[in-house]
């Protein structure tokens, strides 16, 4: 998944809280306010305040198994150095033992009875020998000390599922590629479905095609470009990144702006009339802000490259801060601005006259824009999805084949990579269009993918992974880990599996009970 650069090149904190920051808020925040419209105001911020620090907790976990990861890389290649170099030095030592003998046995035979001048130079040197090895021991203590935490320095990328094999073995290790594959094929069907239906409330419907069925038409366009596209290896330029980062931030701040704007007009809701606590409801928002903090399969491409890796816990703190607000602002406004509107759908911008027609909080939030007095704007908010999301749809698609291929190694030997890539290429790019064909409910996609795979990359494999990396360390080599987290003990371990499987039953029931 997306990271940060891969030529060797770093960037300071400051670049990296701006990075992570915009690598973490994505498109999924935009199914955010129609999860609060459900749940309630009170309700969904502390269920998205209590996400966001369960996903901080884990995310320090990474870091504390990243840093561990490297401390046994560096003392696996030591060891391996140490040992070439004794297999050398005994060969010497064999050559010259004889020698030695030989001068020990002539330097005993010219010894003579000690003097007081020898017995004194003899207790002055013995002090001076003590006083020596104190202060050495000092200093060895304290540069021994400085070693440890340099071997812990986070210098070289392992990746999660790297860790997994290292940390939790083969079982573990297809078990996270397996969930990650899982999530991605969710992901990627999110993208599927979101663009066509863009494309189709931007347009309309003509002819024989309505506004409903057109959107199949732009699915078929969607999968003829993605899939040639799919087949090759190409990573997304920088000016591509800056583009797609710009119009992102862009969409978000003009959504907030308006519906501040809409509210300022007098056309909002009332405090009475927003909904505050809808207990029943929890589920609803659960899926989508796992999928809003999801970051955790990229940790160690963006922090990896940072120059200097003091307080990395305290950075990724203000940034899930920062996030929080920048959601908790976008949620609040939304229900103040449509939280009591009943018009169940906007008028979509091909059909309108772009007379603002507000309408309930959609399942996407820009789609409350369709209808909006400039067309401009209505036309840059719909369009959002569509230039973001396809650029997105086949970097992912070629991670999920990269992940597919290496998961995937039945009869790798007999059939050629060729063969293997193309299948696997078609495979990671077309499935989720036949998922977007069977489904366009976005909100029952992003509750799917962040309730199940996105559970397992957030919550349950950091914490195996803390747990495991942390045995190894004091089993194999008896030492504590300098950078570990503050959460890593057996009550955070416990309280955060608990909650994962009590989040899964109340996803499950909130699903059956919705599309049964």
């Amino acid at each position: 998944m997306a990271g940060g650069p891969s030529d060797g090149s770093t960037y300071s904190k400051k670049t990296a809280f701006v990075y992570i920051f915009n690598l973490i808020v994505g498109v999924g925040a935009l199914a955010l306010p129609y999860g609060f419209s459900k749940a309630g105001l009170v309700l969904g911020l502390l269920f998205l305040a209590a996400i966001g620090f369960l996903a901080f907790i884990t995310t320090t976990w990474l870091i504390e198994g990243l840093s561990i990861a490297n401390f046994i890389l560096v003392n696996k290649k030591e060891e391996r150095i140490v040992g070439d170099e004794d297999d050398n030095n005994n060969n010497n030592n064999n050559n010259n033992n004889n020698n030695n003998n030989n001068n020990n046995n002539n330097n005993n035979s010219r010894k003579q009875k000690p003097t007081e001048k020898d017995s004194l130079i003899n207790s002055e040197f013995s002090e001076n020998r003590y006083q020596t090895n104190s202060e050495d021991k000092y200093l060895l203590e304290s540069s021994g000390s400085n070693e440890l935490n340099q071997q812990f320095e986070i210098k070289k990328r392992v990746e999660v599922g790297e860790m997994s094999k290292m940390f939790l073995g083969n079982i573990g290790y297809k078990v996270f590629y397996g969930v990650l594959i899982i999530y991605l094929f969710g992901d990627l069907s999110i993208y599927a479905a979101t663009v066509p239906t863009t494309l189709a409330n931007v347009t309309g419907g003509w002819g024989k095609f309505t506004d409903y069925s057109v959107y199949y038409f732009y699915l078929f366009l969607f999968a003829c470009f993605v899939g040639p596209f799919s087949l090759f290896n190409f990573q997304k330029t920088k000016y591509l990144q800056f583009a797609t980062l710009i119009t992102r931030n862009v969409a978000f701040l003009l959504m907030i702006i308006l519906s501040i704007i809409f509210i300022a007009q007098g056309n909002g809701a009332s405090i009475k009339q927003v909904p505050m606590f809808n207990i029943s409801e929890l589920a609803s928002i659960f899926g989508v802000s796992i999928y809003s903090f999801m970051t955790h399969h990229s940790i160690p491409g963006f922090l990896t490259p940072i120059s200097k890796k003091d307080r990395l816990f305290t950075l990724m703190g203000l940034d899930f801060i920062l996030v929080f607000i920048a959601y908790g602002t976008l949620c609040v406004v939304s229900l103040f601005a449509f939280g009591a509107v009943t018009n169940p759908t906007c008028a979509t911008a091909s059909t309108s006259i772009h007379t603002f027609i507000p309408c309930q909080i959609q399942s996407l939030y820009i789609y409350n824009f369709t209808s909006y007095n400039s067309k401009f704007i209505s036309d840059f908010l719909s369009l959002f999805p569509v230039f973001t999301l396809s650029t997105n749809y086949i970097l992912i698609s070629i991670t999920l084949r990269n992940n597919l291929l290496q998961l995937i190694t039945w009869k790798q030997d007999q059939i050629s990579s060729t063969v293997r890539n193309v299948s696997f290429s078609l495979t990671s790019s077309l499935i989720p269009v036949g998922v977007a064909f069977c489904t366009r409910n976005v909100s029952l996609l992003v509750n799917i993918t962040g309730s199940y795979a996105g559970l397992g990359i957030m919550f349950v494999m950091p914490a195996l992974i803390s747990f495991y990396s942390n045995k190894m360390l004091v089993e194999q080599y008896q030492i504590s880990n300098p950078k570990k987290s503050p959460f890593s003990n057996k009550f955070f371990y416990i309280l955060i599996l608990l909650i994962s499987v009590i989040c899964l039953i109340l996803a499950t029931w909130k699903i059956i009970i919705t599309y049964k």
